[in-house]
């Protein structure tokens, strides 16, 4: 804005400065028009000095002639002055219509020159707007820098403070794990002392190791005859074992059964020759759910992972913990024997680790990447391992290499693995309301399981396989339980009436006679 009044000079000089040449090209016109005047009165004095000439002296010829050739002249140079002003009004006329011109252009451009300033000046503020906000968010980038720094070493802290937290919360499992030991030996030497006070009321009292006796007992291998998958049809008993879900539920002894759910306790059952349980005992320690069971008959060993991050191991006989294990950082999915030692464990944390029992810790942890849902190994003792993940994918384990052999992608998340009593086959229940066989040895899908109204009841839903593979069962949302041939893929029953909640887990007697299922709602249902 502040250039307008020196452009404004400038274009008033430039007026200025043209015409006084218009006026300096002007003056030979003048000079032409005071010529043709004083040629005009040259030539009427000319003429009259003529006729007085002619009066006074009509014999001086000579003189006319002269006089002649001047006027003819003068006409000539009449005639080039008239023609040099035509001219010049020519090139008036072009000047005028040039300044008009330049007016219109000059006018033009003030007006441009006008929006060029007013368009500089808003340019201007957003510029300043725009360093003003740079500035701000260069600050404030600052700021969050040092928020950040301050927050990596605060996690940095966190994560010493959490390893710390870990070893002290697996010392002081042990240490609870050996007071809960010594108080059970307190209660059975009491009781014992009561025993050899009062025989009869320890007779109308059975005591607690006579029950463990009779559990140890009931754990001894028969010699019972498996003569061959028995499909069953009857409901025998329905009974409330557990507050809540019963997330997993576990064949002991052909007449013994345990149980797992979100009430944090661990229950033994027996059934009776009617098929009606009997509770036994119950295992505590666990401070979240229970959410998978594994037995091993040779050192009378059940096995129970836990949503607190934990594994714990009891003695049946002796009904005492026998160790905590700690080292994963989320809920525990499952947790499997292998090897007779050692026993794998799987977890939403997406790590797998492999422990040994004797020396109480971990021996080697691997990760797939993905949630771990459930973990199964051979039944022949060998080295390999299977696992069921989020990501669809079941992975097969030498748990001598830390990445996985191979794997094969399911049709929906893996959420239990229950493998064949040929060590070759698994049987995988998916999210997508499918079970699948897979051969291990060339990790390929053999048959595919599914009926209309099944639908998989959780993301934990556990399957069954029978002992001799004849049949596959799983249990549905809608509470019915559904059971198909392996061979031939056909649905050859649905069991229904027992349950009114979503089905969570099914177990399949080893005598090949007997079917337990449990739901979201307390009960678990022996079918016969």
């Amino acid at each position: 804005m502040s250039d307008e009044p020196s452009t404004s000079t400038d274009y008033r000089q430039e007026i200025l400065t043209r015409l006084e040449q218009r006026n300096d090209k002007l003056r030979l016109v003048e000079r032409l028009f005071s010529n043709y005047a004083l040629l005009v009165d040259d030539l009427a004095n000319a003429r009259i000095h003529s006729a007085r000439s002619r009066s006074i002296n009509t014999s001086n010829s000579t003189e006319v002639q002269v006089l002649r050739e001047e006027m003819t002249e003068l006409y000539r140079q009449k005639n080039k002055n008239d023609q040099d002003l035509i001219e010049a009004n020519r090139k008036l006329t072009e000047t005028k219509s040039s300044l008009g011109r330049v007016t219109d252009e000059r006018d033009k451009l003030k007006v441009d020159h006008a929006k060029l300033c007013a368009r500089i000046a808003d340019l201007e503020v957003a510029l300043k707007n725009i360093r003003e906000e740079n500035e701000s968010l260069r600050d404030e980038w600052n700021a969050l820098k040092t928020l950040s720094t301050a927050q990596q070493k605060k996690i940095l802290n966190l994560e010493h403070e959490q390893l710390r937290l870990i070893n002290k919360v697996k010392e002081l499992n042990e240490q609870r794990a050996l007071k809960m030991n010594m108080e059970i030996e307190n209660q059975a030497a009491l009781q014992q002392r009561r025993i050899q006070e009062d025989i009869a009321r320890a007779i109308a009292e059975p005591m607690k190791e006579e029950r463990a006796r009779t559990i140890s007992t009931a754990s001894e291998p028969t010699n019972d005859v498996n003569y061959g998958d028995m499909l069953p049809s009857q409901l025998m008993s329905r009974t409330e074992v557990n507050e809540g879900d019963v997330m997993d539920v576990l064949w002991l002894h052909p007449e013994v059964f345990a149980t797992a759910g979100v009430d944090r306790m661990v229950k033994l059952f027996r059934l009776d020759h009617n098929g009606k349980p009997t509770k036994l005992c119950a295992l505590t320690g666990s401070n979240q759910a229970t959410t998978r069971l594994d037995y091993l008959p040779d050192t009378k060993s059940l096995l129970a992972a836990s949503n607190d991050h934990n594994i714990r191991l009891w003695n049946i006989d002796t009904q005492q913990s026998k160790c905590t294990f700690s080292g994963h950082t989320d809920k525990v999915t499952s947790a499997r024997f292998h090897q007779g030692n050692h026993f794998i464990s799987g977890s939403c944390d997406r790590s797998i680790k492999m422990w040994d029992l004797r020396q109480q810790k971990i021996l080697v942890s691997f990760f797939p990447g993905s949630a771990v849902y459930d973990v199964t190994a051979e039944t022949n003792g060998g080295s390999l391992f299977l696992t069921g993940h989020f990501d669809k994918k079941l992975r097969l384990w030498d748990g001598r290499d830390s990445q996985p052999i191979n794997y094969v992608d399911l049709g929906g998340k893996i959420t239990s693995l229950a493998m064949a009593s040929d060590g070759h086959n698994v049987l995988c229940s998916t999210r997508d309301d499918t079970l699948s066989l897979v051969d291990i040895r060339a990790l390929r899908i053999v048959h595919n399981y599914s009926a209309e109204q099944y639908h998989t009841s959780s993301d934990f839903s556990r399957c069954s396989i029978s002992p001799t593979m004849e049949y596959c069962v799983a249990g549905s949302s809608n509470g019915s339980i559904f059971i198909w041939n392996t061979h031939t893929t056909k649905l050859e029953k649905c069991l229904t009436r027992g349950h009114d909640n979503p089905v969570l887990a099914v177990s399949w007697n080893f005598t090949g006679k007997g079917l337990l299922s449990s739901d979201r709602q307390k009960h678990v249902v022996y079918w016969s």
